[in-house]
Formats: C-alpha cells, sequence, structure tokens
C-alpha cells in the first residue's frame, strides 16, 4: 500500500471518528440534561417526603372532640341548628346547596358538606 493511500484510510477514519465523537457528545449532553433533570426531581421527592414525616396533623373529629369537651360545645345542638325545616326541604327536593344563617350550607345528595360565608365577611 502506497504512503499516499495510507494517508487517504487514515484521513477518512480520523473523519468518521470526529463525526462518532458529535454524536456522542450529543448523547452525552442529551444524558447529563436528564440526569439534572432526575436528580432534581429525587431532592424534591425527598424534601416533599422529610416534610411529611415532620408535619403533624390534627384531624376534624380531634377538633370536634376538643371543642366539646374543652369548651363544652354540644354538637348535636348545632347539628339541630343547622337542620332547620327550610334545610332539610332543601334536602329533600334535591338541591346542591341553601342560603340561611348569613351564609350557603352546601349539600351532597343527603349530606350538608359545608357552610360558605361570602368573602368580604367575617366568621
Amino acid at each position: 500500500m502506497s504512503p499516499h493511500n495510507r494517508l487517504a484510510e487514515i484521513e477518512a477514519r480520523l473523519f468518521e471518528l470526529a463525526e462518532e465523537a458529535k454524536i456522542l457528545r450529543g448523547q452525552i449532553g442529551a444524558n447529563d440534561k436528564e440526569r439534572a433533570i432526575l436528580v432534581a426531581e429525587k431532592k424534591s421527592i425527598e424534601d416533599h417526603i422529610r416534610e411529611s414525616h415532620e408535619q403533624v396533623i390534627v384531624s376534624d373529629h380531634a377538633v370536634v372532640r376538643y371543642l366539646e369537651r374543652k369548651y363544652g360545645f354540644d354538637v348535636d345542638e348545632v347539628r339541630r341548628e343547622i337542620l332547620t325545616p327550610q334545610v332539610k326541604n332543601a334536602v329533600n327536593v334535591g338541591a346542591a346547596g341553601i342560603k340561611v344563617h348569613g351564609g350557603t350550607f352546601k349539600i351532597a345528595g343527603r349530606t350538608i358538606t359545608t357552610f360558605i360565608v361570602p368573602t368580604n365577611r367575617k366568621s
């Protein structure tokens, strides 16, 4: 093989290797980007798990029992106050809500689910 032919082969192979290197650099860049995204997501999940383990929740049941036993609230009396004939009629006709007591009781099926007051009003 002549030196000119060998030189041409070497130059062709160097060109091929340079093209392969470009492709590999692109793949490495994409891998690095995906890795950075996954590292950030992993940290976010770990932070969420840590915070959820640190957070203490007081259930609505505990609040109700506390109000009953500490302050003498009569929950059954409150229920009777809520369940006026007007509210019962609204439930019986399938209403989604009823305005009474300065706000709106929301109704789902046969359950009073919440009480909403206008945002400009306190209490």
